[in-house]
C-alpha cells in the first residue's frame, strides 16, 4: 500500500542536564529511492530545581540541652553539589553551617543540634541545596517548640528529726531547673 502522508511519533526520555541543546532531523525515502531531509528542529532542557522530601526530626519537643537530629532528602536531576542547614537558635537569626559535598541526584542527609533555648522558644530550620548547574533552591522554613523542663527536687534536710512545741526547725532544699527557676514557695 502506497500512502502520500505519514504521522510519525517517536517518545525519548532526556537523560541530559538544563541548558543542554536537544536536536533532531526526520529523513523520508519515497518509492523512486529519493531521500530527503527535514530541517533541525531544538528543544532546551530546563533547569530543574531541587526538592525537598521527608523534612522531619527525631523529637518534635525537645527541652533545653537535648540534641535533636534533623533529616531530610534532597534531590535534583541535575545531580546535586552541596547542601547547607541553616538554623535560628530562636534568636532571630539564622546561622549557615558549612556547605557540605554531594554526589548523584538523591541523598538523604541529617544534622544534629543541641537545643539551646528554654522552654516555650520558637526553633526554626530550613536547608539548601545547590545542584551542578549552579542552581540554588531553599527548602520551606520548618518549627519546633522548645518544651518545658520539669522541676527537681533533691537535698531536702531538716536541723532536727524530733520536734517539741514551739520549738523552731529549719528545712532545706535544692531545686534545680535547667529553664531557669523564676519562684518558688
Amino acid at each position: 500500500a502506497s500512502t502520500t502522508e505519514m504521522n510519525r511519533n517517536i517518545t525519548k526520555t532526556i537523560q541530559r542536564v538544563s541548558g543542554t541543546t536537544i536536536q533532531w532531523r526526520w529523513y523520508a525515502n519515497d518509492t523512486s529511492n529519493n531521500w530527503n531531509q527535514s530541517s533541525t528542529f531544538q528543544v532546551n532542557v530546563a533547569d530543574t530545581a531541587g526538592t525537598f522530601t521527608i523534612n522531619t526530626t527525631n523529637n518534635t519537643a525537645p527541652k533545653i540541652n537535648q540534641n535533636v537530629n534533623f533529616s531530610i532528602t534532597l534531590t535534583d536531576a541535575d545531580t546535586l553539589t552541596w547542601y547547607k542547614f541553616s538554623y535560628d537558635n530562636g534568636t532571630g537569626t539564622y546561622v549557615n553551617d558549612s556547605a557540605v559535598t554531594l554526589t548523584g541526584t538523591t541523598q538523604n542527609v541529617n544534622v544534629t543540634k543541641t537545643i539551646q533555648r528554654v522552654g516555650g522558644t520558637t526553633i526554626l530550620w530550613r536547608w539548601y541545596v545547590n545542584d551542578s548547574v549552579n542552581t540554588q533552591t531553599a527548602s520551606t522554613a520548618e518549627q519546633l517548640i522548645v518544651s518545658n523542663t520539669d522541676t527537681t527536687f533533691t537535698s531536702n534536710s531538716t536541723n532536727d528529726t524530733s520536734l517539741t512545741k514551739d520549738e523552731h526547725i529549719n528545712i532545706s532544699i535544692t531545686l534545680t531547673d535547667a529553664d531557669t527557676l523564676t519562684w518558688y514557695k
